[in-house]
């Protein structure tokens, strides 16, 4: 993949000619993670004075076949706290009567960028749509990837044939990329070869804002020596996540005797019956289980009145919850996986274990009860990142518009 733009580290003074920037990601009807960062990253250009609108994927798919479809609809646009910008929700994966509208959105705004939010195969046919509508505008079109594929996504037939195609189509009509680690740079090239050619940047996705509204004010919860070590496990529940391996290394510090309280928090997507079997059969005092969505009011909760918070994953491309952990400066417990290393790096209250490695991953539980009641700096902000975003617009804006120079000069050439 080609080398990484260099881009300055902090966001200077807006320049008078800043890009117009559309933002196309997820809406609030499916609310994931996804959502929130979108949203996070049209606040942070707005705050930027950068101009800016939203394009929000309304029906992401058949919501019968969404794990998550009890809570599907459960939130609308109030959820995502955008400031008075231009936003139009949005396209559904079928089109039908949505395509028009979204397409007539993009015109009317005029865009100079248009950042496409990818992560699932779902979304492809559409992103190739708006992409190819943002080309024929004259705009660059950046794609921000997520995940290199889905896992449940993966295990469906031909999907995988599917997405390899689409992802092709959609490289020739993308400028560049957003990584959200330098390991991503070497595995997205392998799965799909057609996006080695595109320049990339690494961005890493957060803080986390839940609504336009951040953990960093949380205050240390009292030491009570008579109190047990509060642990948290947040996330929908996924084998990947490690619960499993979360499962076998609690209950050996339990049957050692270690006064803890493990809170699993998380809607069950694939199957956790062993997992939650383990956990069922310990002493109810030492372990609370809440196997459903959990709102935004349960999250803040769920992290002031935690101790340390423990993610540990088998793989991972980026961590929402690890990004939350980061914003309230509690202690983290997660595995070393290169994303999540490089997340953490000057994260100085991380305590790692290796991937799926019960043992270690208790060694790990040992050695953060001593760092319950610190608070730790978190090294990402969304100044920052707004930056690097920025700084990518503009490269790809000024290599696109001496393209189109280069090619409208070479065209007038050739009819001399």
């Amino acid at each position: 993949m080609a080398t990484d733009l260099t881009l300055p580290p902090k966001l200077s003074q807006p320049l008078r000619d800043q890009p117009r920037v559309l933002v196309v990601g997820p809406g609030p009807r499916f609310m994931s993670g996804i959502t929130y960062h979108t949203a996070s990253i049209v606040r942070a250009l707005y705050r930027g004075r950068v101009p800016v609108s939203a394009l929000l994927l309304r029906q992401l798919c058949p919501s019968s076949l969404y794990p998550g479809r009890d809570h599907v609809g459960s939130h609308d646009m109030t959820a995502l706290g955008l400031p008075p910008i231009p936003t139009h929700d949005g396209p559904d994966w079928h089109w039908v009567t949505s395509l028009r509208p979204a397409l007539s959105h993009m015109r009317q705004f005029r865009p100079d960028i248009v950042l496409l939010q990818w992560w699932t195969t779902a979304t492809l046919h559409t992103y190739l749509a708006l992409a190819r509508e943002a080309r024929s505008l004259g705009a660059a079109v950046v794609l921000e990837l997520h995940e290199s594929s889905d896992v449940g996504e993966s295990s469906i037939p031909l999907i995988g044939t599917y997405r390899r195609l689409f992802m092709q189509l959609m490289s020739r009509h993308t400028d560049a990329l957003v990584l959200h680690s330098r390991s991503d740079a070497h595995t997205f090239p392998r799965l799909y070869p057609t996006l080695a050619r595109l320049p990339s940047v690494v961005i890493f996705p957060g803080p986390l804002e839940h609504g336009g509204q951040h953990l960093s004010q949380i205050t240390p919860r009292a030491v009570d020596a008579s109190s047990p070590m509060r642990l948290l496990y947040f996330g929908v529940m996924r084998p990947y996540k490690g619960l499993l391996e979360l499962a076998h290394a609690y209950r050996d510090l339990v049957t050692e005797g270690i006064h803890a309280h493990l809170t699993v928090a998380g809607e069950p997507w694939t199957d956790t019956t062993e997992a939650l079997k383990i956990l069922a059969a310990l002493p109810p005092q030492t372990v609370t289980v809440i196997p459903k969505y959990v709102p935004d009011a349960e999250v803040h909760t769920l992290f002031t009145t935690s101790d340390a918070v423990v993610l540990p994953y088998r793989r991972a491309s980026a961590s929402g919850p690890a990004n939350l952990t980061m914003a309230a400066g509690l202690p983290l417990v997660t595995t070393r996986i290169p994303a999540l290393v490089e997340a953490c790096a000057n994260y100085e209250g991380v305590v790692f274990a290796e991937p799926d490695d019960p043992q270690s991953l208790a060694t790990a539980l040992r050695r953060v009860l001593p760092l319950r009641g610190n608070r730790y700096h978190n090294p990402h902000s969304w100044h920052t990142n707004a930056a690097r975003y920025l700084a990518l617009f503009n490269s790809v804006r000024d290599r696109s518009s001496a393209k189109t120079a280069s090619e409208a000069l070479s065209a007038l050439s050739s009819t001399q």
